[in-house]
């Protein structure tokens, strides 16, 4: 166990593989087995990314390596008599101790968010905290309000119900929301309806603090991977299309975060290749994957929106726009596990009021994002 200071608090956290058992993941959860005990699952085969075909500001170069890789192995925990807290899954003993594996990463912007989180729905519909009579698989990782975080690190951890037995017999706690906070994301909903798991399946949680005499719940980890993409397409009945040819830029009409000046010029370029500007936000979560589904190539700005991507055929490619201070992994992996092409335009932060540079607004050249466009068409034919 160790200490980790936020503003004004310390926080204890204890590191469940340092106190619990490992067991196989058949044996997790089983009556009579230890109450803190963890199943690494192996067997999964690594991603296999490839160097973008376009990078504008090649001293980025070195985050998108090509070639396999393996960003972590699967596991998943168990503990008798301990609390869920918060919308985002934070797991702790009846004492307060946080359990590390179950937050993303121990940073004290991370369990602030989460927390301001929890205090929405504070003290729940039933009272400070309810419990559950029946073992509770805990699926809500961080951000599951966020449409790329549902789909990539909750929704897509149901793959689990075929490695661990007691994962598949527990109840699921996928949003993390009370049904009325959760109807403000309709694709929450549209996205359970579309793959098909019954109401039965479901714990009631309302967000705030549950006590479970059992709790599984995996390693929150961030991210596409393989057998993710592989999962979600089943799940959601994805099948390949028989002649994409769709390209599509993802518009961001009166967004209020990461606007780029140079859209409208942008756009008119786009359209003489051929491009036609939608908002995904718009549509339902059944529209949004005929779209992508039918796409050959896409480009947009880093957001959300571009996990879409996994409904493309292989063979399709990804052109990302963002800026210095926002040059990530994320979109690389999903274009890797989707096995699509993956073109990155760099451009430059613009001072954003009242905004972090996660959501900040930036100016790409418009002659560059034409290069990149060139790529992308020039891999695919």
């Amino acid at each position: 166990m160790n200490e980790q200071p936020i503003p004004g608090k310390t926080l204890r956290m204890v590191d469940l593989e340092a106190v619990g058992v490992e067991v196989e993941p058949s044996a997790l959860g089983q009556p009579g087995g230890p109450s803190i005990s963890y199943a690494r699952i192996g067997g999964f085969p690594p991603m296999i990314l490839r160097a973008p075909i376009f990078l504008n500001q090649p001293g980025f170069a070195a985050l998108f390596p090509d070639g396999p890789v393996r960003r972590y192995i699967p596991t998943m925990y168990v503990m008798q008599a301990c609390f869920l807290a918060g919308p985002f899954g934070m797991v702790c003993t009846p004492d307060g101790t946080l359990v590390r594996q179950s937050i993303l990463r121990p940073e004290s912007s991370i369990l602030l968010y989460a927390l301001e989180h929890m205090k929405e729905a504070f003290p729940g519909r039933e009272g400070v905290w309810t419990w559950a009579q029946h073992p509770v698989v805990s699926l809500n990782g961080f951000g599951t309000d966020n449409y790329f975080h549902f789909l990539t690190d909750t929704i897509s951890q149901t793959f689990l119900d075929e490695h661990v037995p007691a994962a598949a017999a527990a109840k699921f706690v996928l949003s993390g929301f009370a049904p009325e906070q959760q109807a403000r994301f309709a694709f929450m909903g549209q996205a359970i309806a579309r793959a098909g798991i019954p109401a039965s399946r479901f714990q009631p949680y309302d967000g705030t603090m549950m006590f479970c005499q059992q709790l599984l719940f995996p390693k929150r980890e961030s991210g596409m991977t393989p057998w993710r993409y592989a999962h979600l397409r089943k799940m959601l009945g994805v099948a390949p299309h028989p002649n994409p040819t769709r390209r599509l830029y993802i518009a961001r009409p009166g967004g209020w975060r990461r606007r780029i000046p140079e859209e409208p010029q942008i756009c008119a370029m786009l359209e003489s290749y051929g491009f036609e500007a939608i908002n995904p936000g718009d549509l339902s979560f059944e529209a949004q994957i005929e779209a992508f589904r039918s796409a050959r190539i896409v480009a947009g700005p880093h957001g959300a929106a571009m996990t879409n991507a996994m409904f493309m055929n292989p063979g399709g490619a990804m052109v990302e726009l963002t800026h210095e201070k926002r040059v990530m992994i994320t979109f690389h992996e999903v274009a890797g596990a989707s096995r699509l092409h993956y073109a990155c335009v760099v451009g430059d932060m613009l001072e954003t009021p009242d905004q972090p540079p996660l959501f900040s607004d930036f100016s790409v050249n418009v002659d560059v994002v034409e290069a990149a466009v060139k790529a992308a068409i020039a891999a695919t034919s």
